[in-house]
C-alpha cells in the first residue's frame, strides 16, 4: 500500500502547531483567542523551520562526551530536554532512533540542534544549558516558583533565529531584562503568566529586539501601575493579557502606541486593601472606592454583602443590618477575613474602534470591628489616709486603668467614697465603656489614719553616773506623739550612762491596728560626758613662723613656738562635777626624733600665765603646768581654757636642724581630780 508521505507530514505539522495552544488552555484555564491572520503566519513560519538552509544559528561547541546533566545542571530541565530529545518532533519528524533518553546520556551538538520544542515535565529551578538549543521554535516551561533568572537565554551567541512561541509560566520572575536584550526575530508570542512580575518599565524595550512580537500575556502577576505602557510603542502587537492582576487606573492608555492592538484583555483584578478600617457592627458604614477606565471612572456593579450604590458617585453604604452581621468575605488568596467586597465589571471602547476591553476586578476591604473595651491592667489596693481631700479625677489618676482601645471610664466614686469619715475599706466600682458595650470591675479602696507624727530635741547631754529613765529622757528631749498611736523609745537598751559616749535613740510609734501606721522615727544624739574632762589638740608643731615650712639651718640660736595644725593649739578643762574641788594638768614628753632616729637635744619650755608661775621645761616625767583651785561659776559646768601658743616654746641651738626633714615628740596630758600643793 503506498502512503502520501507529503500529506501525513503536513498532518503532523498541523498537530504540532495545535498542542501546544490546546497545552496553553489546561495551564490558565483559558485560551486567548487568535486571528485567522495569525495562525496562517504560524503555519508559514513552521514550512520554513523545515527549510534546512535556515537552520544556522551559530551554536555554542559542546566539550566532547558531554552529558546531559553536565550541560544542564538542573535536575528538573535535564529531565525535560532528555524527554524531549526522544520526541518525534524534535528529530525532523521522523521516528527517532534513541527514545529512552536518561540525564546521563552523552548528548552531541547535532542531536541539540534538532531540538525545536521544548515543554518541561520536571519542575526546572534553572534554565541554564537553554543556550545549547538556539533552533528552538517552540519554548513552553512550567517553574512551579522555582526559577527567577532569565539570563541564560543571553548566552546563545547569535539568540534564536527561529523561535516563535515562547511560554514561560508560574515562575518566580520578576526581572524580564534578559528578555530586552534577546534576539529573536521569529518571536510573536511571550506568555508570561503566573510569575511576580510587578515593573512594566522594561517592556517599552522589547519590540526594538523582537520586532515580530504580536501577543504578550503577563496574567496572574503581581501588577498594579500600567502607566509605563503609554511608552510601549508598536505597530505589531494586537493582543495584551493583563487579567488576574492589580490594577484599578487605565487611564494611562488613553493615548497609547498600539494602534493595531486588537484585543487588551484586564479582567479579574483583585485589589486587597492591607490595612483594616476600625468600625462599628451597629451603625452603616459607607466608603468611596476609586476605579477609572481609560477615559472616565468606572462605576461599582456588584457588592457583597448587599449594599447601597450610588448611581453617580459609587459611593457604597452598607446598613446597620447588614454590619450587625459582622460580614466576612473569601477569596483563592485568604478565607473568613472580617471585611466586605465590591467589584465592577464594564466593556470599555478602545482605540477608537469597535473594540472593547474587557474592565473587571474586586476590591477586599478588611474590616476591624470594635469590641467592648477589655481592661488590660489597673493599680489595685490603693490606699488613702483618712481626711485627705480626694477627686475623682485623682482617683483615676492614680487607679490608671489601661484598656485594649479608646473606652469612656466612670465610677460611683461620689457615692462611695465623697466625703468619707471613717476609717475602713470601700468596693468602688469601675465601668470601660463604648459604643459596641463595656465591662465592668470592682477594686477595693483602704482608707486609712494618717501617720501619727514624733517631735523631739535633736540631741540632749548626761554626765556620768547620772540616774534616768525612759520617761525622763522623753521627758527632758520634749517627745511629743500627734495623732493615733503609742510613742516608743530605745533609750534604755542604747544608752550606758556609767560609760562616757555618743549614743543614738530612737523615738517610734509602731501601728497598733490594721488601719493604722507606722510613724516616721526620729533620733535623738544623747552625749554622755564625764564629770572631768580634758580636751586636747590632736598633734600641732613648732615653727619659727606660721608658715608650714622647713625651719632653716642657722649659726645662731632659734626660738619657736606652738602653732596649731587646724584651729588653735587650746587644752580645755570642762569641770562638770556639781562640787568643784579642784583639778591640775601635767605634761610630759618624749625627745624630738627624726625618721633617721636623730636626736634633738631640747625641750618644750612651758610658761602659765598665772602670776607668780615659772617656766617649765618638759621631759619624761609628768610635770604640773596649770592647776586651779576650788571655785563655782557657771552653774552647769566650768570651763578652762589654755592657750598653747602662748604657752610653749622651744629653743635649738646653732646648726642644730637637719634641712629637709621633721622631728616628732609625744605629749602626754594628764587631768588630776585636784590642785597639787
Amino acid at each position: 500500500m503506498k502512503f502520501n508521505w507529503k500529506v501525513v507530514l503536513l498532518f503532523v505539522l498541523i498537530l504540532a502547531l495545535i498542542v501546544p495552544v490546546y497545552s496553553k488552555a489546561v495551564e490558565t484555564g483559558k485560551e486567548l483567542p487568535k486571528s485567522p491572520e495569525l495562525q496562517d503566519d504560524n503555519s508559514s513560519t513552521l514550512k520554513n523551520v523545515n527549510t534546512p538552509k535556515n537552520l544556522k544559528a551559530s551554536p555554542l561547541t559542546i566539550p566532547a562526551n558531554s552529558t546531559i546533566a553536565d550541560l544542564f545542571p538542573d535536575e528538573g530541565m535535564a529531565k525535560t530536554v532528555a524527554n524531549q530529545l526522544g520526541r518525534t518532533e524534535n528529530n525532523n519528524f521522523q521516528t527517532p532512533t534513541k527514545t529512552d533518553w536518561k540525564v546521563d546520556d552523552v548528548v552531541t551538538e547535532v542531536e541539540l540542534n534538532r531540538m525545536w520544542y521544548l515543554t518541561s515535565v520536571a519542575t526546572i529551578g534553572s534554565i541554564e544549558g537553554i543556550q545549547y538549543l538556539p533552533n528552538l521554535y517552540n519554548v513552553q516551561l512550567q517553574f512551579d516558583d522555582q526559577c527567577k533568572d532569565l539570563s541564560p537565554f543571553l548566552k546563545a551567541p547569535n539568540g534564536y533565529p527561529q523561535l516563535y512561541r515562547l511560554n514561560i509560566n508560574n515562575g518566580n520572575i520578576s526581572d524580564i531584562s534578559p528578555l530586552t536584550e534577546l534576539s529573536a526575530p521569529t518571536l510573536k508570542y511571550i506568555d508570561l503568566a503566573g510569575n511576580n512580575i510587578s515593573d512594566l518599565s522594561l517592556f517599552k524595550k522589547l519590540p526594538n529586539k523582537l520586532p515580530s512580537l504580536e501577543e504578550i500575556s503577563v496574567e496572574r502577576n503581581n501588577i498594579s501601575d500600567v502607566s509605563p505602557l503609554a511608552d510601549f510603542a508598536s505597530t505589531k502587537i494586537k493582543v495584551f493579557d493583563l487579567d488576574d492582576n492589580h490594577i484599578t487606573d487605565l487611564s494611562s492608555l488613553t493615548n497609547n502606541k498600539m494602534p493595531n492592538l486588537q484585543r487588551l484583555y484586564v479582567r479579574s483584578q483583585s485589589f486587597y486593601v492591607e490595612t483594616p478600617v476600625v468600625t462599628s457592627s451597629k451603625y452603616e458604614f459607607s466608603l468611596q472606592p476609586s476605579v477609572f477606565g481609560i477615559t472616565k471612572p468606572v462605576k461599582i456593579t456588584a457588592t457583597n454583602p448587599k449594599a447601597t450604590i450610588d448611581p453617580i458617585t459609587s459611593k457604597i453604604t452598607y446598613s446597620a443590618e447588614v454590619m450587625a452581621k459582622r460580614p466576612k468575605y473569601s477569596s483563592n488568596r485568604v478565607s473568613g477575613v472580617s471585611g466586605v467586597t465590591y467589584s465592577w465589571d464594564e466593556d470599555i471602547p478602545f482605540n477608537g474602534s469597535n473594540n472593547l476591553v474587557e474592565y473587571n476586578g474586586t476590591f477586599y476591604k478588611p474590616l476591624t470591628y470594635v469590641e467592648p473595651p477589655q481592661v488590660v491592667s489597673y493599680n489595685s489596693g490603693l490606699t488613702y489616709e483618712l481626711g485627705t481631700p480626694l477627686t475623682e479625677q485623682q482617683f483615676l489618676n492614680d487607679l490608671n486603668v489601661i484598656t485594649d482601645q479608646p473606652t469612656t471610664i466612670t465610677t460611683n466614686f461620689d457615692k462611695v467614697l465623697k466625703d468619707v469619715n471613717s476609717v475602713g475599706f470601700y468596693p468602688v466600682t469601675i465601668k470601660a465603656s463604648n459604643i459596641e458595650g463595656n465591662t465592668e470591675f470592682t477594686t477595693s479602696v483602704l482608707i486609712k489614719y494618717k501617720p501619727p507624727v514624733i517631735t523631739a530635741d535633736a540631741e540632749y547631754t548626761y554626765l556620768v553616773g547620772d540616774k534616768v529613765n525612759a520617761t525622763q529622757f522623753r521627758a527632758d528631749v520634749n517627745a511629743t506623739l500627734t495623732g493615733e498611736g503609742t510613742l516608743r523609745d530605745d533609750f534604755i537598751y542604747k544608752v550606758r550612762l556609767n560609760t562616757a559616749g555618743d549614743y543614738v535613740v530612737t523615738l517610734s510609734s509602731p501601728k497598733s491596728g490594721y488601719y493604722k501606721q507606722d510613724a516616721i522615727p526620729v533620733t535623738v544624739i544623747v552625749h554622755v560626758k564625764e564629770l572631768l574632762e580634758l580636751q586636747i589638740p590632736d598633734e600641732f608643731r613648732m615653727d619659727i613662723d606660721a608658715n608650714a615650712d622647713s625651719v632653716p639651718i642657722s649659726d645662731k640660736k632659734q626660738t619657736l613656738t606652738c602653732y596649731g595644725s587646724s584651729g588653735k593649739a587650746e587644752l580645755e578643762v570642762i569641770d562638770r562635777r556639781t562640787v568643784r574641788q579642784g583639778w591640775t594638768i601635767t605634761g610630759a614628753m618624749t625627745p624630738f626624733t627624726n625618721s633617721g632616729g636623730d636626736i634633738l637635744q631640747t625641750s618644750l619650755k612651758y610658761q602659765s600665765k598665772s602670776p607668780s608661775s615659772s617656766p617649765i621645761y618638759l621631759n619624761t616625767t609628768n610635770q604640773p603646768i596649770e592647776k586651779k583651785q576650788s571655785a563655782v561659776t557657771d552653774p552647769k559646768y566650768d570651763s578652762t581654757i589654755v592657750n598653747l601658743e602662748d604657752s610653749l616654746s622651744m629653743e635649738i641651738e646653732p646648726n642644730d636642724a637637719l634641712v629637709n626633714d621633721s622631728y616628732e615628740s609625744k605629749i602626754t596630758w594628764t587631768l588630776e581630780d585636784a590642785p597639787r600643793p
